[in-house]
């Protein structure tokens, strides 16, 4: 009985490891435009890397110049769609390599992606040189619903980023 029980736990604990390193993601892609952002779960973006070189102002940029206080314009946006699991989330990024110094700024939002009214929680431009980290929190999520992470390189600037959820 004790082996049953003993080999129930360990297979047990090897399903919930495998489950784990599959959600474990980092392979989402963002998107230039909030609508073709791919929506998963928040827990699928922990882990996410990438860069901004290569994404171009969107059709949402024209609605948030001032998006997180005056001079937050966007020019090189990264959209990256999430559903809620609870309430709070906190989002930690990482950041290094950025090509002119200028960093990241970035926003949770809430939005129909028409509209852009809704900034749930934002940091401005992140003057840290080529490396350091931020983070973003909110505690006004509906579990279920549909939120977006704006990243965005400074007048431009190209970094990398990790997000840790």
């Amino acid at each position: 009985m004790k082996k049953i029980f003993l080999s129930f736990f360990i297979c047990l604990f090897a399903v919930a490891t495998s489950f784990s390193q599959q959600s474990a993601c980092g392979n989402i892609i963002g998107a230039d435009n909030c609508a073709d952002a791919p929506n998963p779960s928040i827990c699928e973006i922990h882990g996410l890397s990438g860069n901004t070189a290569g994404y171009s102002a969107g059709p949402a940029d024209s609605f948030l110049n001032g998006f997180c206080g005056p001079g937050t314009g966007t020019q090189n946006s990264i959209w990256i769609g999430f559903t809620a699991a609870a309430p709070e989330v906190e989002l930690l990024f990482d950041i290094s390599n950025c090509a002119s110094g200028t960093g990241i700024q970035a926003a949770i939002m809430e939005t129909d992606c028409t509209s852009y009214a809704t900034t749930l929680s934002c940091i401005g431009a992140v003057p840290f040189g080529v490396t350091g980290s931020f983070m973003l929190q909110t505690s006004m999520l509906i579990v279920g619903n549909p939120y977006y992470i704006m990243l965005d390189g400074y007048a431009g600037d190209v970094c990398d980023f990790t997000i840790e959820v």
